[in-house]
């Protein structure tokens, strides 16, 4: 019976290494992860919104566990598609459980800087939450149509 080498035999055990080292990072890229769950679409209280009146969302999510989430706000033109993004809250830290019936208002002053016309919107949230070392999940979640008015 004869010995392999040792240089084959290292090269061998660094080639194993390489392979788990390689599925283990492939399993926490390919890892399913949604660290928030909200019904959709998002519930607008007032479906008319005249200019420097708040939109108000009733949102009801659940959240898994505990997480540091971005949270995007954006308005949507529901005609053209175009997406303005009004303000981003950074670093959240979202704790496990669920909420329902939380009332969000949204100041309508914040479309001037974009001057948005008369038109119907809706309000996009998109989280972005970190799942491991090298994945973020990005979620978006929509709002129900209202009517803004200039």
């Amino acid at each position: 019976m004869s010995r392999q080498p040792y240089s084959l035999r290292l090269v061998q055990c660094m080639m194993l290494i390489i392979i788990v080292t390689l599925i283990y990072m492939m399993a926490l890229v390919l890892q399913p992860f949604n660290a928030i769950k909200m019904t959709v679409p998002v519930q607008v209280v007032n479906k008319e919104v005249k200019h420097g009146e708040p939109v108000v969302l009733n949102l009801s999510y659940c959240i898994k566990k505990n997480t540091t989430s971005r949270l995007d706000i954006q308005l949507v033109n529901s005609k053209s598609g175009t997406i303005y993004t009004l303000f981003a809250l950074d670093s959240l830290q979202l704790k496990p459980g669920c909420q329902n019936d939380v009332k969000f208002p949204i100041d309508s002053n914040r479309f001037s800087t974009y001057l948005i016309m008369t038109g119907d919107y809706q309000i996009r949230l998109r989280t972005i939450s970190r799942v491991n070392a090298i994945k973020n999940s990005t979620l978006d979640f929509d709002s129900e149509k209202f009517h803004y008015i200039h």
